[in-house]
């Protein structure tokens, strides 16, 4: 099944992420003392959190969370996942969906005066306006538009691949 099926799935791949080296079997109990113990801030980040589905395995990381008030958890998903449905029951979440992600044109601006753009304003509104802020896209054009000194209309191939990435997403599936 996928990785993130079982809590004892979960309970490893956090006692890991930890650096805990608790014995088999042992791993739920090995971070509950250890978040137990933190002195300081502490950050998990679960990527893939979209894998797990079972509501019990969400319901133990946000125990987790609440057993311990200076462990945040970063869930990086591509849907809304059943641990984010859980968590919102329990605990202050946010969410960053694809629209947060976007450049702005005063982040465009501030990339193309980065590239060495000598007129960056008069670049960001464009760009912004023909790539809808997407960062891979916002950034492969920039670097043509400080290569050249105006924005085109097309991307040379070399700049178009990373593009892919967002051939045939919506707004809706970025969220």
């Amino acid at each position: 099944g996928p990785p993130w099926a079982k809590p004892d799935d979960v309970w490893h791949a956090v006692s890991q992420a930890l650096g805990l080296g608790a014995p088999s079997g042992d791993d739920r109990q090995a971070v509950w003392r250890a978040v137990g113990r933190l002195s300081g801030p502490c950050i998990v980040v679960v990527d893939g959190g979209d894998r797990l589905t079972d509501a019990a395995v969400a319901r133990e990381v946000v125990d987790l969370v609440q057993h311990a008030p200076r462990l945040r958890v970063v869930v990086c998903a591509r849907t809304v996942s059943v641990l984010e449905r859980v968590a919102r029951l329990f605990v202050d979440t946010e969410v960053i969906d694809g629209n947060d992600l976007r450049f702005r044109p005063e982040e465009t601006r501030c990339l193309l005066e980065h590239l060495g753009d000598p007129d960056p304003w008069a670049h960001a509104l464009p760009l912004d306006a023909q790539l809808a802020g997407w960062p891979a896209a916002v950034r492969a054009a920039a670097t043509r538009v400080v290569a050249t000194g105006h924005v085109e209309t097309t991307i040379p191939i070399e700049d178009y691949l990373p593009l892919q990435l967002f051939r045939g997403a919506s707004d809706e599936q970025w969220r």
